[in-house]
């Protein structure tokens, strides 16, 4: 049945976003450690607008309400923000 197959497809690239989701947290965990090496505040305002808008370019190029992506780039950030505080501490 081409639905269920449809619906494996989905499943698959659930589990693919999950994953990279889970890749990226585990960076921020390295970048927040480079920072406080650095002396780096944890929160970089300017980077975040730069990866917004990065986002919300691509979300152009794949057909995806830009709006949507910026909202989905802030809940990640937002989440990685935590993160980032929790391994600050």
């Amino acid at each position: 049945m081409i639905l269920k197959s449809l619906r494996r497809e989905i499943n698959k690239i659930d589990r693919s976003i999950i994953r990279l989701l889970g890749t990226r947290m585990s960076v921020a965990k390295k970048i927040v450690n480079e920072k406080r090496k650095s002396g780096l505040p944890v929160i970089s305002p300017g980077r975040e607008k730069e990866v917004v808008e990065k986002w919300q370019e691509l979300s152009l190029k794949y057909g995806l309400d830009s709006k949507f992506i910026g909202k989905l780039i802030r809940l990640i950030i937002s989440e990685s923000k935590k993160v980032q505080n929790e391994e600050f501490k």
